[in-house]
C-alpha cells in the first residue's frame, strides 16, 4: 500500500465559523496517507494543520519545544490527497509568530495560501486565515466525506466542494 504520508505525525484543529471541530474529514484524509493523527499537540509533532484554531492550540504550539512542526492550512492536505504524495509545504504554510495576523475560530477564516505581502510590516510574507468566509463546512455536512467505501479521489472531490477551501491556482 502506498502511503505518502508515512512518518508524519500530525494534529488536525480545523473549526467551522462558530467554532465547532471540522477537522475530521481530514483526520481521514491523512490517516488514509499514512500520516499519524494525534489528539493533542506534542512534541513529537512533524505538522500541526490549521484553520481558525482554537486559541489554546496556537498557546501549545508556542511551548513545544525546537525544532517546532510545519503548520500548514488544510489545503496541503487536500493537495497530498490530490496528488498521492507528499507535496511541498512552503504554498501552504501559516505563519504563527507573535503578530503574524494568525486568527482564531471566527466567522469567515480560511487558510488559503497567499504571495502577498503585507503593506507597513516589513515585507514580510504573512499568510491571514481571516478573509474567506466558509460557511458549509461544519462537521455534520462533511461527515460523509470520509466514509470508508470512498476512493480517494472521490474524498479529495467531495472536500473541495464542501469545504470551499480548494482553488487551483
Amino acid at each position: 500500500m502506498h502511503a505518502p504520508l508515512a512518518g508524519c505525525v500530525v494534529f488536525v484543529d480545523v473549526r467551522t465559523k462558530d467554532g465547532d471541530d471540522a477537522g475530521g474529514v481530514f483526520v481521514e484524509m491523512l490517516k488514509s496517507m499514512g500520516a499519524r493523527v494525534l489528539k493533542s499537540p506534542t512534541p513529537s509533532l512533524t505538522h500541526l494543520v490549521l484553520k481558525s484554531p482554537l486559541p489554546h492550540t496556537i498557546t501549545r504550539y508556542h511551548t513545544l519545544p525546537d525544532p517546532k512542526p510545519e503548520v500548514v492550512a488544510v489545503g496541503w492536505v487536500v493537495k497530498c490527497a490530490e496528488e498521492n504524495r507528499r507535496v511541498e509545504v512552503s504554498d501552504w504554510r501559516l505563519d504563527l509568530s507573535a503578530g503574524a495576523g494568525i486568527v482564531s475560530a471566527i466567522p469567515g477564516c480560511s487558510t488559503r495560501p497567499s504571495n502577498r505581502s503585507l503593506a507597513g510590516r516589513g515585507g514580510t510574507r504573512r499568510i491571514s486565515m481571516e478573509p474567506r468566509r466558509v460557511e458549509l463546512l461544519d462537521e455534520g455536512s462533511l461527515s460523509h466525506i470520509a466514509a470508508p467505501t470512498l476512493g480517494i479521489q472521490e474524498r479529495v472531490d467531495r472536500a473541495k466542494r464542501q469545504s470551499l477551501l480548494y482553488q487551483r491556482t
